[in-house]
């Protein structure tokens, strides 16, 4: 009776241990950006961009999150909320020009897109 307690917790921590190392924070990455990419290409901006959002919060340095973010803003009418994030899209990714930004005179930025 001791040895199958022992056998069912020994047991109970292994799948325990399983089940948490499937959640990981690259998979969570990974299944938000399908899901923003999905949302953006169908264009329902509001969800596209809330896990473009929960996205940056598990990885800050994500290029296309920030890029899709401020094409969102842009397209939505509002090019002031757009500027910050299509700057920082720029900063972590200088050779791409997804969004054509450029700096018009200092403080301001001017964007052409271009969506392939």
């Amino acid at each position: 009776m001791q040895i199958s307690k022992v056998s069912f917790r020994i047991g109970t921590y292994i799948l325990a241990a399983t089940l948490i190392a499937g959640c990981t924070k690259e998979s969570r990455k990974a299944r938000l950006l399908g899901e923003a990419n999905g949302y953006f290409k169908a264009g329902d901006y509001d969800k596209a961009r809330l896990s473009y959002l929960n996205a940056l919060q598990l990885d800050p340095q994500n290029a296309l999150a920030f890029e899709r973010i401020g094409a969102m803003w842009q397209d939505d009418g509002a090019p002031l909320r757009a500027a910050g994030f299509l700057k920082r899209a720029s900063e972590l990714d200088p050779k791409k020009r997804s969004p054509q930004c450029a700096r018009a005179s200092p403080g301001q930025w001017r964007c052409h897109y271009r969506f392939d």
